[in-house]
Parts: C-alpha cells; sequence; structure tokens
C-alpha cells in the first residue's frame, strides 16, 4: 500500500529533543502518547536543494488507539495488545 506524504511527522521545535518532536506530533495528529525506545536507524537524502535527515525509533503506544490520519490503511503501522 502507499502511504507516501501521510506519515506524522513535522519539525523539531527550539528546545525539543528527537523523542519529544516524535511524541508531540503523533499525540496532535494521531491522538495517541507514546512511549519512544532505542533509536532505529537514521536516513539522509541530498537534493540539489535541500538535505533531509530522517530519524525513525522504536515505539510502542501507551495510550490511545491509532486513528487514521487518510482515508488509506498503512501497512507499516500496527498496534499490539
Amino acid at each position: 500500500m502507499d502511504c507516501s506524504g501521510n506519515s506524522p511527522g513535522g519539525k523539531v521545535e527550539a528546545g525539543e529533543t528527537l523523542p519529544q518532536a516524535l511524541q508531540r506530533e503523533c499525540m496532535e495528529e494521531l491522538a495517541v502518547k507514546l512511549d519512544v525506545r532505542d533509536r532505529f536507524m537514521q536516513v539522509e537524502h541530498k537534493y540539489p536543494d535541500i538535505f533531509i535527515r530522517l530519524t525513525l525509533f522504536h515505539c510502542v503506544i501507551s495510550e490511545g488507539s491509532r486513528r487514521r490520519w487518510n482515508t488509506t490503511p498503512c501497512a507499516g503501522f500496527t498496534q499490539r495488545d
């Protein structure tokens, strides 16, 4: 399934760590509270006019239930009991 461009995300605000930004964005966009664990990986993309660094973490939903943020289910996200 194509989930491109439909993942929660945003920018890190001043004074915020990466895990804090992830928690805030997921609360704002998905209405879930996360327990952010260790960093999974970091990917860097260099384009002629921009540099993008994506940092992925292992996480567990500690409160709430992921709501859809679009009409296409995304196979990359699962909820465990």
